[in-house]
């Protein structure tokens, strides 16, 4: 019985490797939201400053821009799903924004703790070899 368990660990370990490396790719790719979305609120505060006219390059698909002016800076058009997109005032958006940014830091912080009992017991278990 003792044998038995004594494999059952020795097939946990790299498992756990595994499931620890999977995590952190997440927590890799939530860092870069977080960069975005924090760089957006940036983006609509210095916005707000803009007058009319203003020359922006405005995208239209990946890594692909148009020139156009500002028609208006008090409002921005925010894509809120299903193909739907509805004008917010800067506040709003900022507001939108906001909660997103504490969403998503809430799911990496579940990941990183995830990540530190994961590793916990990966030490446990490679105590327990040796």
């Amino acid at each position: 019985m003792l044998k038995m368990r004594k494999e059952e660990q020795i097939q946990e370990i790299p498992i756990l490797k595994h499931h620890i490396v999977e995590l952190k790719k997440h927590i890799d790719i939530i860092d870069a939201k977080i960069e975005e979305f924090s760089n957006t609120e940036i983006i609509l505060q210095e916005l707000r400053n803009e007058k009319k006219g203003t020359k922006l390059l405005a995208p239209i698909a990946a890594g692909i821009f148009v020139k156009a002016n500002l028609e208006e800076s008090a409002n921005v058009i925010v894509n809120v799903g299903a193909n739907t997109a509805v004008e917010k005032t800067i506040e709003d958006a900022k507001t939108l924004i906001s909660a997103q940014l504490n969403e998503i830091s809430k799911v990496r912080e579940s990941f990183a703790n995830q990540i530190n009992t994961m590793k916990t017991s990966l030490e446990e278990l490679q105590k327990m070899q040796n």
